[in-house]
């Protein structure tokens, strides 16, 4: 998968426009300065009406100054277009024309000290603070120099002592330029540093938002790394790898530049893992450094540096790399490699999030693949047991009919048949009804149902085995119940399955309890049995497919009949729980209450 670079043809042509104008900007600012320099001096030559005297006129010296500067400023945008920087060849020159100008015409007393002023602030901005101070005190030393020789020659020794206090005033004031500039080089370096980060935190916040989107698609997240390695300085190409855990070669599994770097080439790395979570190894001229054979990771001839990001999560199986080549030599920046470890950070945290949720969807699949192979089987084995089982239930009413006085014995087996053929049917009946329930295949016509009525036809249907035990039948209230809106052939099948399942559990001698009630325009029923309890832990676990309780015994079923309850209930927009204490055990459900308009349908 070849990631797209979104923009980034867009972004350079932004950049470059920003450059050619702050190129014409700084040509401006250079020309206007050095221009003020020149009227400054022109407005004082024409003011003074004696100026100072010496072997070339002040109005040439004019002119070479204003010649100089212009020069100087078009070398100085000329270096600015080819990429280069500010020059100390520049800051030379400028301060030999500003002394030798000053003291041609008449150093301390010259009116072309603008132009010394000017210099001395050009030093102060440009140089650090050190430099600044040193040249500051070369330059004034140069002017004592020849003032020196001057007083030496005129023996004036007044103006002496005016020299020695303008080189004092004039090294304060220099001093005052370092200081000055220094306080707006710290401020703007605090400015550019928060700049800077507060882009790369914009930035890797768009990168982690874009992560985010990725949906846990691997491809996504591959091509949002891409894409985000690719706008750091000088990079021209990136790609990511992965090994498997045991295996011996690499594979590229995601590159900006497939054609150089194909996808699945099998490479074979020096140990990586060993090594720092980032490293550089320098590309010598297409080659690679003893560091180790990487020369198939160099993907363009124009890598000078190959910067290595170890993308291996803890825990995790595969290892991975996010590689990207620079054609710069110069040392990556403490900013770009703080930058690629956060990059590599969230990478490791979205890649293994993405396999892992791409590794439990194909387990989920492959689970509800055997899912549905296991409800079919199910389901065409239940059918083709109906047939049999008919036909058995059949013969043992044949059988007991033919036997006109059977004995203890006999009449001991033809229970044991009818309770097992029974038994076999309604096993049959559930697995049928699962099967129908989780293929959707369900469908609730509910009307207006008295649930009364269906719970007295279910205890006369029982009324062998309730009889065998003891079991009384109480109904509250005993008078007739509010009709609820229920399918009445699914909800026959719910108050047969709770009904059945307390019969089963309750002791002998034990009662069995329905209950109605209205609570907030709903109908709870629920049926309770005294019998063994179920302990808390057990409670929400009894609506699960085939789930029988521990301590069931021989008691437990298939763990199908109060899942279909759920199930069903579920269907008509009801909920279903359990509880158990004090000796009995109840299920309850809810279910809308029917309205007049339902009894008149």
């Amino acid at each position: 998968m070849k990631a797209t670079l979104v923009g980034r043809h867009d972004a350079s042509v932004v950049k470059n426009q920003e450059r050619t104008d702050q190129e014409t900007l700084d040509f401006l600012l250079q020309l206007a300065g050095r221009g003020a320099v020149v009227v400054v001096s022109a407005i004082m030559l024409l003011a003074t009406s004696d100026p100072y005297s010496s072997f070339v006129s002040d109005t040439m010296l004019l002119v070479e100054v204003a010649a100089y500067y212009l020069v100087a400023a078009i070398y100085a945008w000329n270096r600015s277009r080819k990429g280069g920087e500010r020059t100390d060849s520049l800051i030379v020159g400028d301060i030999i024309e500003a002394s030798l100008v000053v003291a041609i015409s008449g150093g301390y007393d010259s009116l072309f000290f603008a132009v010394f002023l000017f210099t001395m602030a050009e030093i102060a901005l440009y140089l650090g603070w050190r430099s600044a101070s040193i040249l500051i005190v070369g330059m004034n030393g140069l002017q004592i120099l020849v003032m020196g020789i001057r007083i030496a020659a005129a023996s004036d020794w007044v103006a002496r002592s005016s020299i020695a206090s303008r080189f004092s005033r004039l090294l304060i004031v220099g001093f005052l330029f370092v200081l000055f500039a220094e306080i707006l080089r710290r401020e703007e370096e605090a400015r550019d540093m928060a700049t800077r980060a507060s882009e790369r935190i914009e930035r890797l916040n768009s990168i982690f938002s874009q992560l985010a989107q990725a949906h846990l698609e691997i491809e996504k997240v591959l091509g949002t790394v891409l894409e985000a390695a690719a706008t750091l300085y000088g990079v021209v190409f990136s790609s990511i790898l992965e090994k498997p855990a045991g295996a011996t070669h690499w594979k590229v599994i995601a590159s900006s530049s497939e054609a150089a770097c194909p996808l699945s080439a099998s490479l074979t790395l020096p140990a990586t893992l060993d090594r720092p979570a980032f490293f550089v190894v320098p590309v010598i001229s297409g080659g690679i450094t003893a560091s180790g054979d990487w020369s198939a990771l160099s993907c363009s001839k124009r890598a000078r540096q190959l910067l290595v990001c170890n993308l291996t999560s803890p825990g995790s199986t595969t290892n991975g790399l996010l590689i990207v080549g620079r054609s710069l030599e110069a040392a990556i920046g403490e900013e770009d490699e703080n930058f690629l470890r956060a990059l590599a950070m969230q990478t490791q945290l979205a890649l293994h999030n993405a396999l892992l949720f791409e590794k439990r969807t194909k387990e989920i699949e492959r689970l509800n693949a055997f899912k549905e192979i296991q409800n079919t089987f199910f389901a065409s084995a239940a059918h083709e047991f109906k047939t049999p089982l008919t036909v058995l239930g059949l013969l043992a009413s044949g059988l007991e009919m033919s036997i006109e006085d059977p004995d203890a014995r006999q009449k001991e087996m033809l229970g044991t048949m009818n309770q097992n053929i029974a038994r076999l049917q309604s096993l049959s009946a559930n697995i049928l009804a699962t099967a129908r329930l989780e293929a959707n295949d369900v469908v609730i016509k509910a009307r207006a149902t008295d649930l009364r009525r269906l719970l007295a036809s279910i205890f006369d249907e029982l009324k062998t085995i309730l009889g065998q035990k003891g079991i009384d039948v109480v109904f509250e209230p005993d008078g007739p119940w509010p009709k609820v809106l229920a399918d009445p052939a699914r909800m026959r099948d719910v108050l047969f399955n709770l009904v059945a399942n307390a019969a089963k559990f309750s002791i002998d001698s034990g009662c069995i309890t329905s209950s109605f009630r209205i609570e907030a325009e709903e109908a709870w029923i629920e049926i309770c049995d005294e019998g063994k309890q179920i302990g808390e832990a057990e409670l929400d676990s009894i609506f699960d497919k085939y789930y029988t309780g521990k301590d069931a015994g021989a008691l437990a079923g298939t763990g199908l009949g109060l899942y279909i309850a759920k199930r069903l209930v579920e269907l008509h927009g009801g909920t279903i729980r359990a509880r158990s204490g004090d000796r009995r055990t109840c299920v309850q459900f809810s279910l809308p209450v029917a309205t007049a308009e339902n009894e008149d349908e």
